[in-house]
């Protein structure tokens, strides 16, 4: 058992914590969006691994994409990154689907807020239990996180080009899991550049039954086989979210100030 004002103090040190991780993410991001250049594409063999002329390279004007990324063709401009201790060898780098830094940062400054009023209430001489109020800021993260994710889409539609496709096939998602069974990734087939393109979408669904059904696409300013659909979970997820941000706030917002 806790006073209410230690209890904030310990609210208030985990927001700080989480603040900064959200700030570093931010940083982090940011170098990297500053090192990357263009390249054009050149060849792309059999398997998909493409060959790129990049201007100023160190290591010559040729190069190869250190893993495939199905959709480019010859002339495409991709944005990479040159690898580290390889210097014909670049990474290609779509730009992110989230922004969970952001969720993380206004969170963090949002527990920050409600430590520090907690832990200056007048210690009435009560005593309550931690573990209640730290359910409160696991649950409540849920919708932080949440928005972090729309911020993302928004930010990447934003910088995207939208056009119109439709879906193909799906392949198994390799994390996202709906009642213990995979989720799906749409294969879309596409027209961006005037040329017809076939890429794999990074949205999970929670159906495969929609082969056929036409979709918009918009297709990412670092790379023309980057692109995105609105998949069926991100409502899912938000509804969830906000339930767990509901319960998450009674629990925390309850036990530091009533």
């Amino acid at each position: 058992m806790f006073p209410p004002p230690l209890i904030g103090w310990i609210v208030a040190a985990a927001g700080t914590a989480l603040a900064l991780a959200g700030a570093f993410w931010a940083a982090r991001r940011s170098a990297v969006s500053r090192s990357l250049v263009p390249a054009r594409v050149t060849r792309v063999t059999g398997d998909g691994v493409a060959r790129v002329e990049v201007a100023g390279s160190t290591g010559g004007s040729d190069a190869v994409l250190d893993r495939a990324v199905p959709g480019l063709i010859e002339g495409d401009t991709v944005m990479v990154r040159p690898r580290a201790g390889h210097p014909a060898t670049y990474g290609p780098c779509p730009r992110p689907w989230n922004a969970y830094w952001l969720g993380l940062l206004c969170y963090g400054l949002v527990l920050i807020a409600l430590g520090g009023t907690a832990a200056l209430i007048q210690d009435t001489g009560d005593e309550r239990p931690l573990f209640i109020p730290f359910i409160g800021v696991v649950l409540l993260l849920g919708p932080f996180l949440m928005a972090g994710k729309v911020a993302g889409l928004v930010g990447f539609a934003r910088n995207a080009t939208r056009t119109s496709g439709h879906i193909v096939g799906y392949r198994r998602h390799p994390h996202v899991r709906v009642n213990e069974l995979p989720a799906s990734m749409p294969r879309i087939e596409y027209t961006f550049g005037g040329a017809t393109r076939r890429a794999w979408s990074r949205a999970a669904y929670m159906s495969s039954l929609f082969t056929g059904k036409r979709v918009a696409v918009w297709v990412g300013d670092r790379s023309p086989a980057d692109i995105m659909t609105v998949g069926t979970l991100v409502y899912s997820t938000g509804v969830i979210s906000l339930v767990c941000g509901y319960f998450g706030a009674l629990f925390l917002v309850g036990v530091l100030l009533l």
